[in-house]
């Protein structure tokens, strides 16, 4: 069998490597327009950053061990420029002359490119980071510095990891995002606690700004913004996301997704039975709302390659979808996500849909030097678990990882509560918090208590009687205007004094007490009484107190 892949770097290499090992007797050609045909393209800011000293630690595999090891036939420095669908026949130019590549199976990993506003368009000193030659440009930036500084543009996961390895090279750094929020994808109580660990080690962060212009004066990158604000800078690298690769696929009238993807199937497969799609050019399936999605990280890649590979030699094991687990590193904390977000499943208008938030330790108090994580789990009103979100200090990742497996076993809130989690005091409490928020959302599907929100305190609840359950001097220490203090132990014995023909909207620090509180007054007849749900703690993620 004659195979054809088109485009290298994590899932083109990854897929060759794959195919071989199924078939010695395959023929295996990689058309690669650059010059590097396996390299993990996430690793190449920890390569600007020095954490990696030198480029080949990013390489998966190198260029002979492809072609002699594995005996695959790679043709770096080629680029694809046409698929003839009835002649099963790829086009390809090289110095100027064209080679024509006969195929029986043909997969495209193209990839995607990084996002050039028009801005940054023939300026110098201003980079993306699309592959190595980009890393090794911004590296020379770098070590050419006369003013020591550097602008990132874009706020997203690339765009916190360069902030986050040119700080650790000594620059100063300006981080701009014409967004309100830093990493927009997430909720903006879920991307507080990295703005405030920006701000704690001093870069500069701009928010809803825009870069206007840029140019060179003298030895200096002169950024004019949006604000009317003007910046000078060594040098700037941008981060304004990716697109996918598909003009090949364009031209040969492959079926796309709205976002510009490559329409696939369970197995890979695009429209063309004899043409599969993998990596950050395949729109593929998700286990929640229905639409097609892409993920561009080198995980997926992964699991996509086994799902084409082992369908295409008649063992086939179905790709389950994305739920868009990622996870972002941002110096001291930690953010991670799968699923949908409050924003994403109002955006696709999900009717049902709500939110918990749970803060605490991951371990037991008594373990020293732990600081608390913050969940928010969404989900619908049938309880079936539509997304989760945490940041934290320590292995927020292990979290969104668990609930990802829930998602694609289309899971319910229960699924969590009763979920086993290895357990000893330096790792986790005697009911981890994953167990603690589907045993929260749990208690809210059955009906046990009513759910508020923060962003609801000025709209649905304004007129609400708000209560504010925690000890006295809690209270006086920081409370938020309007809340009435009532402390727990005293609750039965001052009854008399919380209203019953007005909704009572309790508060506590994180919610326990908040929600045995509802229960008292639930039992005492108060019809409707609502948790605003993670307490205190949900409110000074919001920045709200």
């Amino acid at each position: 069998m004659k195979i054809v892949i088109i485009g290298g770097v994590s899932g083109g290499s990854a897929a060759a490597l794959r195919l071989r090992r199924l078939d010695e007797n395959a023929e295996i050609t990689v058309v690669e327009r650059g010059h590097y045909p396996a390299y993990a393209n996430s690793a190449l800011p920890y390569y600007t950053g020095g954490v990696m000293r030198n480029r080949e630690q990013t390489f998966a595999a190198a260029l002979e061990a492809l072609r002699h090891d594995f005996n695959i036939k790679l043709l770096t420095e080629h680029n694809a420029v046409a698929i003839n669908r009835q002649t099963h026949e790829v086009t390809a130019e090289h110095g100027g002359t064209e080679v024509v590549i006969p195929y029986d199976k043909l997969v495209l990993a193209t990839g995607s490119s990084p996002v050039v506003p028009s801005f940054a368009r023939d300026v110098s000193n201003v980079f993306t980071l699309g592959g190595v030659e980009d890393a090794d440009a911004i590296v020379a930036a770098i070590e050419n510095c006369v003013h020591h500084s550097a602008l990132v543009v874009g706020a997203g996961y690339s765009g916190l990891q360069m902030v986050e390895n040119l700080s650790q090279r000594g620059l100063a750094i300006t981080l701009v995002e014409a967004r309100d929020q830093i990493m927009p994808h997430l909720d903006p109580e879920i991307a507080m606690p990295l703005l405030y660990e920006l701000r704690q080690r001093h870069v500069t962060v701009k928010l809803g700004t825009m870069v206007a212009a840029a140019r060179m004066v003298n030895n200096a990158l002169e950024v004019g913004f949006t604000n009317g604000q003007v910046g000078y800078f060594d040098f700037a690298v941008v981060c304004a996301g990716r697109r996918p690769n598909t003009v090949l696929a364009a031209q040969c009238a492959l079926p796309l997704t709205g976002g510009g993807h490559i329409r696939t199937n369970e197995y890979m497969q695009t429209g063309d039975t004899d043409i599969y799609a993998i990596g950050d050019v395949a729109g593929v399936s998700s286990p929640v709302g229905g639409e097609l999605t892409a993920l561009p990280q080198a995980g997926p890649v992964n699991l996509e390659v086994r799902a084409m590979c082992s369908h295409l030699y008649g063992q086939p094991q179905p790709f389950r979808g994305l739920a868009g687990a990622a996870v972002a590193k941002l110096f001291a904390v930690e953010a991670a996500c799968c699923g949908l977000t409050d924003k994403e499943a109002a955006r696709r208008r999900i009717s049902g849909a709500h939110s918990v938030w749970v803060h605490e330790r991951g371990t037991q108090g008594l373990y020293p030097n732990i600081e608390r994580t913050q969940v928010k789990l969404t989900f619908d009103s049938e309880g079936r678990v539509l997304g989760a979100q945490a940041v934290g200090r320590r292995s927020v990742d292990h979290i969104v990882n668990a609930v990802s497996a829930v998602l694609s076993e289309d899971g319910t809130v229960h699924d969590l509560a009763c979920r086993e989690q290895a357990y000893t005091s330096p790792f986790s409490l005697g009911r981890g918090l994953l167990n603690l928020a589907g045993a929260v959302a749990e208690n809210a599907v059955d009906g046990l208590y009513r759910l508020a929100r923060y962003d609801q305190l000025n709209s649905t609840f304004r007129n609400a009687y708000w209560l504010d359950v925690r000890p006295p001097e809690q209270f006086a220490e920081k409370h938020l205007p309007g809340f009435v203090n009532i402390p727990f132990k005293e609750l039965r014995e001052r009854l008399d004094e919380i209203p019953r023909d007005r909704q009572v909207l309790i508060l506590c620090l994180m919610g326990l007490k908040s929600y045995e509180a509802s229960r008292i007054l639930t039992g005492r007849g108060y019809e409707e009484v609502y948790v605003l749900s993670g307490g205190m703690l949900t409110l000074a993620a919001a920045g709200l107190v």
